[in-house]
């Protein structure tokens, strides 16, 4: 079998203390970066993209597409699609789609979607769209939609992971709120004063936040050229979840419990 691709040992970069090298493809085009081979099947049509990175013990297999980092001994495989972080034991596979974080133990499968933070056993399956955060071990799976904070039993106290934990809300006075990350492309405010947030590049279902000085806490910068960012929302907003095709409950989007 002809690899689909080499490895230039003359582009690298360091991360976490260790060499990453970029890929290319035979006929000259640029992937991504591995640590080693062994981060990236060479069958399937799995590939890195851009500047995204997949290292550690991780591996990519299958026709997975990555935009985002894996690392850590996580796996996504299947068709499925990561533009954000994917790391520790985490494994993400058949067509689920992450854009946030997923980690710990977390399992994403299915047709799946996170935007917002999967960790510790939580699994989230099905057609299942995760916009707030699930973990111990809490499911979501079926139409289900998580926009709050879901635990089960065996959840820790904090999200965690690799040293990525969320920053500090500005503002000493914000110090004790209770936040929900969103991840998205966030647009200019409307003419309501409220905040949109586009949770997928295809800005096919959107957030609004109103009074955005008062409920978004504080936003980190992913993509400065794309407007993707991650958001951290007070877990009491009262947010508008739009274009949406499926129910969902006003309890869901309280952030108070399952479709």
């Amino acid at each position: 079998m002809t690899a689909k691709y080499s490895i230039d040992q003359n582009d690298t970069r360091i991360r976490s203390g260790v060499t990453l090298y970029r890929i290319k493809r035979p006929d000259g085009t640029k992937g991504g970066f591995v640590q080693s081979e062994a981060n990236l099947n060479q069958a399937g049509s799995c590939w890195i993209h851009g500047d995204s990175e997949v290292f550690s013990d991780a591996r990519v297999s299958d026709d997975a597409q990555i935009h985002g980092s894996v690392f850590g001994r996580a796996t996504v495989s299947g068709n499925s699609k990561v533009s954000g972080q994917v790391f520790d034991s985490a494994s993400v596979g058949d067509y689920a789609e992450v854009s946030g974080r997923v980690f710990g133990h977390a399992v994403v499968r299915g047709g799946a979607r996170v935007i917002g933070e999967a960790s510790e056993n939580a699994v989230v399956e099905g057609n299942a769209l995760v916009l707030g955060r699930i973990h111990g071990n809490a499911r979501a799976s079926g139409n289900d939609v998580v926009t709050g904070d879901r635990g089960g039993p065996g959840a820790a106290d904090a999200p965690g992971g690799a040293g990525n934990d969320p920053p500090s809300p500005l503002g000493s006075s914000a110090a004790d709120v209770s936040t929900v990350p969103i991840v998205g492309y966030v647009s200019l405010a409307l003419a309501d004063g409220s905040r949109r947030v586009y949770l997928d590049a295809t800005r096919s279902i959107h957030v609004d936040i109103p009074q955005p000085d008062r409920n978004i806490v504080t936003w980190v910068d992913i993509d400065k050229s794309t407007g993707l960012a991650r958001l951290y929302v007070r877990a009491d907003a009262k947010v508008d979840v739009g274009r949406i095709t499926r129910s969902v409950s006003a309890s869901v989007l309280a952030g108070r419990g399952p479709a």
